[in-house]
């Protein structure tokens, strides 16, 4: 099942959110004044097509978010929060992982994808609560996720 996407977009509240469903929802992001929020989820395992696919409308959010939304691009010039970025190998060669935590109080973990080179597969981690980060994680993680994606796709 391909991965699809709505946008709900509330200029004037200042609020735009993504659902992602394959197909049934597994992300939800929200962005608002106060910091971007994403939804507790459950496991989900993607083709690395369908991770693509779910890369490529995340970049349509992240564009659409900084064309709209002046206070998020005027944040790239602002301190990124004590957060943690990491792309590795684990489990020998065939498995590379992205984790990406934020010091929202308690530390939570923003995302934990795992992609096995031998199944094609990119398998998300549940996320028990939902977490809000600031707009640099946001922008910083939007990077990581970007290189995460091009090693999904030439392996």
């Amino acid at each position: 099942m391909p991965v699809n996407s709505s946008i709900i977009q509330n200029t004037p509240s200042g609020t735009q959110e993504i659902n992602f469903f394959n197909p049934l929802e597994f992300e939800n992001i929200i962005f608002s004044p106060s910091g971007i929020t994403y939804s507790s989820e459950g496991i989900t395992v993607l083709s690395k097509n369908d991770f693509n696919t779910f890369y490529q409308q995340k970049l349509q959010l992240y564009n659409s978010l900084l064309s709209n939304f002046p206070i998020l691009s005027s944040s790239f010039n602002n301190e990124i929060p004590v957060s943690s970025f990491r792309i590795f190998s684990s489990s020998g060669p065939n498995i590379l992982q992205y984790m990406q935590t934020s010091t929202a109080s308690p530390i939570s973990l923003v995302y934990n994808l795992t992609f096995d080179r031998v199944a094609k597969t990119v398998t998300f981690a549940a996320r028990a609560n939902p977490i809000q980060i600031s707009y640099q994680e946001y922008l910083m993680g939007f990077r990581w996720i970007t290189e995460f994606n091009t090693q999904v796709f030439i392996g």
